[in-house]
């Protein structure tokens, strides 16, 4: 009769022992998911500006402009940022729906980058990047826009001390 309790007990250690370690994991991944929520709030970010243009076709998107203060950034090439334009009809039967002739699923083609101390201007294709929408009650109606700007290139800043810093 001894032996049973013996075989008992050994189970309820190994379950305890088990469960608390099933739990240190758990715990552990919830605040490496709560860390990572938090750096990413934490995360630098910066004003963008997004600038327009009237050509003899009609209004386009031209350029961002990118304030980074006064740190020294270096590293700008055309293919350091993707933006996505989302273009929404403001008016008639299409109102509310996504604009038909523009292809949201590509990156805006950027044509040029400049930098200036800590200002960044990035240039667009104008084809690419309209501002009205040609609806059959009519043309030229604005479009609602929305814009999402990733960076896939690293920045280099450049340190007080002179260290360079992605």
């Amino acid at each position: 009769m001894i032996w049973p309790k013996k075989i008992s007990a050994s189970l309820l250690a190994v379950t305890m022992a088990f469960s608390s370690a099933t739990t240190a994991v758990y715990a552990e991944n919830v605040n490496a998911e709560e860390e990572e929520i938090l750096a990413a709030e934490e995360a630098e970010t910066y004003e963008v500006a997004i600038q327009g243009e009237v050509t003899d076709a009609g209004e386009y998107v031209s350029s961002m402009a990118i304030d980074f203060g006064d740190k020294k950034i270096s590293g700008l090439t055309n293919e350091t940022f993707e933006v996505y334009a989302t273009l929404t009809v403001d008016y008639g039967a299409a109102k509310g729906q996504p604009y038909g002739y523009y292809d949201a699923s590509k990156p805006i083609p950027v044509v040029k980058t400049e930098m200036d101390g800590g200002k960044a201007k990035v240039y667009f294709d104008l084809a690419a990047t309209p501002v009205l929408t040609w609806l059959a009650e009519g043309r030229n109606y604005p479009a609602i826009m929305s814009f999402t700007i990733n960076q896939v290139k690293p920045l280099v800043e450049t340190a007080p001390d002179g260290r360079e810093l992605e």
